[in-house]
């Protein structure tokens, strides 16, 4: 997979990889797997809400399925970022294929707290590195 993003991290190893999907517990999609080992980890600007991107570093990722509550509110998705400052970027598996959403964590309501921002993962990465189109 091509990327029109410059990498700002070393890539993540193969066994990393491995201990993310077997902590998840969900097959993991093959372009997410391939933008960790292209950056693992970075920040770019996005095109759509929430306009930033700071992609977790593969041991980020684990840590918050291991040691926090995230899991048990948000069972289905995978938090693979944040804009930043107050939102998740999570890969959602309730629905096939996983799509991306935002998580407010300023927000008391699960049900209210995701939004939608991309289909697919694939189109997300299209996203990344590009700014937002002005109105």
């Amino acid at each position: 997979m091509a990327f029109s993003f410059e990498a700002q991290k070393p890539p993540a190893s193969d066994e990393a990889l491995g201990e993310l999907t077997d902590t998840f517990g969900h097959i993991l999609p093959e372009s997410y797997l391939a933008l960790l080992k292209y950056s693992n980890g970075g920040e770019w600007s996005l095109a759509v809400e929430p306009f930033d991107f700071v992609l977790f570093e593969v041991p980020i990722v684990i840590g918050n399925l291991r040691g926090t509550d995230f899991t048990e509110v948000f069972p289905d998705c995978l938090p693979i970022g944040g804009d930043g400052m107050t939102e998740y970027i999570a890969l959602d598996f309730s629905i096939k294929p996983a799509r991306v959403v935002a998580i407010d964590a300023t927000e008391d309501d699960p049900e209210t707290a995701i939004y939608p921002v991309s289909a697919s993962i694939e189109e997300f990465i299209s996203l990344i590195g590009t700014e937002p189109e002005e109105s």
